[in-house]
């Protein structure tokens, strides 16, 4: 409960306007679209789609995230658009995050 209190707080802090974005979340936030706990009664189709979705934001590139997944980097793209889901595309969100200082949006510059 503590960290939601931080982060809305922070949100509103950061927050120019009368209503809170996206971009005024964490990025973790907005990587993983639901969570799990281990031994969650979940379809293990799920349990991998949301670790490499994981593991691709916090990496530098699909061939560094298939590095440390054990798998090749094709497998990575084929098994997220299976989901609906775009590689390259969480890995793009992902960078364009970690650049982006809080409270900035697309319109204004990163120095």
């Amino acid at each position: 409960m503590r960290e939601l209190r931080n982060v809305v707080e922070r949100a509103v802090i950061m927050c120019k306007s009368d209503f809170i974005e996206l971009e005024h979340l964490p990025p973790n936030l907005l990587t993983a679209p639901t969570a799990y706990s281990i031994g969650d009664l979940v379809p293990m189709e799920t349990v991998q789609e949301l670790h490499i979705r994981g593991v691709v934001a916090s990496t530098r590139s699909i061939r560094s995230a298939a590095a440390v997944l054990g798998i090749h980097p094709d497998t990575i793209v084929r098994r997220l658009k299976r989901t609906g889901a775009d590689a390259l595309q969480i890995r793009v969100d992902a960078e364009k995050a970690a650049r982006t200082p809080p409270g900035a949006t697309d319109d204004q510059p990163s120095q």
